[in-house]
């Protein structure tokens, strides 16, 4: 990845941001379906407060079909109070020029045909209320997983809870070993205050994320059981609700991060996002990655310039692309289905799928890829498509974490280190030394779901210069970066927060 290729779109990205930035609670991006009713789904980009929902269903006469909710906003967390959040807004039917197609956003309609709600009951689990017209569903939803995500690797971080009623507050700095063999997970950790331990348990991935459960025991005599949710693996890291080992039963308030040490791997979500063509507003491709694979919706129009879906529901690793700093190149099928109307009892026997085409997605820098798309007989070749950023990620917070040098040479403080973010200030407070970060390219930078905060900064132990922390991956527990000065890669940085929550 380029260094370069961030600057240089710094001024573009700034006005796609939407309102002020708000916090990221559970992460809802991910692909959900029903696993009673395989043949349609709902595809969910979360940044910030807000989802930008994709509805994947059938018209009445069996055609594929799509309508979408770019703007649903949290209302809280429900009338009890018991779930994560409730989103709602409008929900659109579009219509527009056909594909393969010169592409022409004027002729792009759109219609208010009712309204959307997706409520997380948990982690992995939702319901979903939407009208059409006057046709009202309700569905039971969960994260479509079609790849196990993998946490193997070596790592520096931390444990934290803030203290509370249910217990005192925990800060361990530690070191994490993780290996995973498909559903098998054993992790060990060297920890300044719990000391050297071995966990062994059973991984359930859910969608993007994972749920692990099992049990510890520790060089000083304590065992008992634990499990870590929400766990997201990151390019530069991971980041978890973690409860066992010093962490109470209050599991809003344990976490447990860490930043890689060990090499990279695919299949970190990175890709995952909202792609689009600014130039053509109207169209766009999902794109929800999970182990190795992604998984690719494609919403255009018909030959009638009716909203049409096509999937690439395996598009796999093939190699390098053309571009010097190419992530890869990832090539399926393309299929359309056909099924029976959503106004109606689903049956899965009536959905008929045929391969259409061929696609490949090759995405290298930050915010930049390209897509070859070859769909019954029309073709996009070499297509370039940006992520799409419609609400700021908010940093803001306390955090306990851990900088990780793969090369230090602009001597700037890096290990275990206390970090606070508020507005464009970054201040980090480590054994050699404090430093302040102050964000100078008036916001921070979104490419998509990617966070870019840049700027400059001034430390206790005269080192002075300019940063970017590019790859932001903003979660509920937390968030990891790359880290870089003046150019050049410093490494990998944690953040486990401490709050606010």
């Amino acid at each position: 990845m380029k260094i370069a290729s961030i600057l240089a779109a710094a001024v573009m990205q700034l006005a796609a941001l939407a309102a002020a930035a708000t916090p990221l609670t559970h992460n809802a991006s991910d692909l959900w379906w029903d696993p009673n009713e395989s043949g349609w789904g709902l595809n969910v980009i979360h940044q910030g407060d807000t989802l930008f929902a994709t509805l994947f269903v059938y018209a009445p006469d069996g055609r594929p079909t799509w309508y979408s909710a770019s703007n649903l906003v949290t209302s809280g967390d429900g009338a009890a109070h018991d779930r994560p959040l409730v989103f709602t807004g409008a929900l659109v039917e579009s219509t527009g020029p056909a594909f393969g197609s010169p592409f022409n956003p004027g002729t792009v309609t759109r219609r208010t045909v009712g309204t959307m709600t997706f409520e997380m009951l948990d982690t992995n689990a939702a319901s979903l209320r939407y009208s059409v017209d006057g046709v009202n569903v309700t569905k039971n939803l969960q994260r479509f997983t079609f790849r196990r995500i993998d946490l193997s690797g070596d790592y520096v971080g931390y444990q934290s809870q803030p203290a509370s009623s249910a217990g005192a507050a925990v800060t361990d700095e530690m070191t994490i070993s993780i290996r995973q063999s498909g559903s098998a997970f054993t992790m060990t950790t060297q920890g300044s205050a719990s000391g050297s331990c071995s966990y062994t348990g059973t991984l359930t991935p859910e969608g993007q994320l994972a749920h692990v459960g099992g049990s510890y025991s520790c060089a000083d005599g304590r065992s008992g059981n634990f499990t870590m949710t929400d766990a997201d693996v990151t390019k530069a890291g991971f980041t978890a609700r973690f409860k066992g080992n010093r962490i109470s039963s209050s599991t809003s308030h344990g976490r447990m991060g860490g930043a890689r040490t060990s090499a990279t791997i695919r299949g970190d979500g990175w890709r995952t996002d909202l792609w689009w063509v600014p130039s053509e507003s109207g169209w766009g491709i999902n794109v929800i990655e999970q182990g190795d694979i992604l998984f690719a919706t494609i919403f255009t129009y018909d030959a009638q310039g009716r909203a049409k879906w096509y999937s690439a529901s395996s598009l796999a690793f093939t190699g390098r692309g053309q571009a010097v700093d190419s992530t890869g190149i990832y090539a399926g099928a393309v299929y359309e289905s056909t099924g029976p109307f959503f106004g109606t009892a689903f049956n899965p026997a009536a959905v008929t799928r045929r391969e259409v085409g061929t696609m490949s997605l090759d995405v290298f820098g930050n915010r930049t890829g390209f897509a070859d798309l070859s769909i019954g007989g029309a073709t996009l070749t070499r297509k370039e498509l940006d992520r799409y950023t419609f609400r700021a990620n908010d940093l803001s917070g306390t955090y306990t974490g851990h900088v990780h040098a793969m090369n230090n040479s602009r001597n700037v403080p890096t290990g275990a280190t206390t970090i606070t973010i508020a507005g464009n200030t970054i201040t980090t407070q480590a054994a050699g030394g404090n430093c302040t970060f102050t964000i100078t390219n008036s916001a921070v930078m979104q490419y998509g779901r990617q966070l870019v905060p840049g700027g400059t900064f001034s430390c206790s132990n005269a080192t002075t210069g300019q940063f970017f922390w590019y790859d932001v991956d903003v979660s509920f527990s937390g968030f990891t970066a790359h880290y870089t000065i003046d150019g050049y890669l410093v490494g990998n940085i944690v953040g486990v927060r401490s709050g606010p929550f």
